[in-house]
């Protein structure tokens, strides 16, 4: 087995990068991370899957008080700096050690000129969407797209054909689909028209409004993958089933769905929030867990999320979790199941890897 390969084969850490800054020739990182049921000890860092040295520990408190009641472990904080060559790489692969070897990765393409150079959305469309906003917001829709491409490529998907982003917001992943698979035609869709006019006019690629409800005005068979970051987090059970039976009416035989599910990590941390942010809304999470039951099965769609009651009817948008076996349910009607990937967003969200059967 290659080390690509092998590297993959870690769990998804929980955790933030909480700056990344290249400056001339030098990379300085910093951020923490995670791994539910163990002690980690340290962080090794590769560069392009080259070792290139251990992050210095940094003490992080605020961090730790935050996940206090996450399971064992504790989160580590780190920093490091590191000269670059000059070929610039263009991937950072952050492996958490315990006393026993490596136990779980966190990582991140690293920005490119171009993407540097893309304008960001507005501070009140991203924030609607993901709770960040700048730096922040571009560096959350990097490390998704890392997470993405990383499972895409494990089933050899290539970076071409049509590629649709269900429910695009303004662009936190189809930017970089759009600036790094060149030879794709990225078509992007949301329900959010204000979004979509914005990376209609900042962004390359295809973005259409649509309703809240299928179908959609793209023609069956016409994509060859999909994508959807936090939209099956955000429909309940009946909108789930509905929209399920649309992604298999666009995407051609053979075609790939990788989506993303509040899992049983997610479940247990509730309200928290994005691992990227670990301090928010903490005392809002612990009254609710207090009241929720300490294990998922099946789903539970019964929280309003009313973020976008401005453009969909009253209670559709809701923050929705589901059991990995409640999910594998409702998709194998629809789809060949590739994979199920445990935190494998983010190392917060859950991924499920589907294939229109040919």
């Amino acid at each position: 087995m290659d080390e690509s390969a092998e590297l993959l084969r870690l769990p998804s850490a929980p955790g933030s990068l909480d700056d990344l800054t290249v400056a001339g020739d030098v990379l300085s990182v910093h951020g923490w991370l995670f791994q539910p049921g163990c002690t980690l000890t340290s962080v090794e860092v590769r560069l392009d899957g080259r070792p290139v040295g251990f992050a210095r520990p940094v003490q992080r408190d605020d961090v730790k008080r935050a996940f206090r009641r996450a399971g064992s472990g504790s989160p580590l904080g780190f920093a490091f700096t590191t000269p670059l060559a000059r070929e610039r790489p263009a991937r950072l692969d952050l492996i958490g050690r315990s006393a026993e070897g490596p136990r779980a990765r966190l990582s991140c393409v690293l920005p490119s000129e171009e993407e540097s150079l893309l304008p960001l959305p507005p501070k009140h469309l991203t924030e609607r969407a993901t709770g960040f906003h700048g730096a922040a917001f571009r560096m959350q829709g990097l490390r998704m797209f890392t997470d993405l491409t990383d499972q895409l490529s494990r089933f050899g998907v290539a970076a071409r054909g049509r590629i649709l982003d269900w429910g695009c917001g303004c662009g936190r992943v189809a930017r970089h689909f759009a600036t790094r698979w060149p030879d794709a035609e990225l078509v992007g869709c949301d329900i959010d028209e204000e979004a979509i006019d914005w990376c209609r006019r900042s962004l390359r690629g295809e973005f259409v409004a649509i309703r809240p409800a299928p179908p959609t005005p793209f023609e069956a068979g016409s994509m060859d993958v999909v994508v959807a970051c936090s939209v099956l987090t955000h429909l309940g059970r009946a909108d789930q089933t509905l929209w399920l039976a649309e992604m298999r009416r666009i995407l051609a035989p053979g075609g790939v769905f990788i989506a993303s599910t509040h899992g049983e990590y997610a479940f247990q941390l509730g309200r928290l929030g994005s691992p990227g942010n670990a301090l928010l809304s903490v005392w809002r999470w612990l009254a609710w867990l207090a009241t929720r039951p300490t294990h998922l099965s099946g789903i539970d769609d019964s929280s309003a999320d009313g973020r976008l009651g401005h453009v969909a009817r009253r209670g559709y948008y809701r923050t929705t979790f589901q059991s990995q076996a409640y999910t594998l349910h409702a998709c194998s009607p629809h789809f060949e199941v590739l994979d199920y990937v445990e935190r494998g967003l983010n190392g917060h969200q859950d991924l499920i890897v589907l294939r229109r059967p040919r």
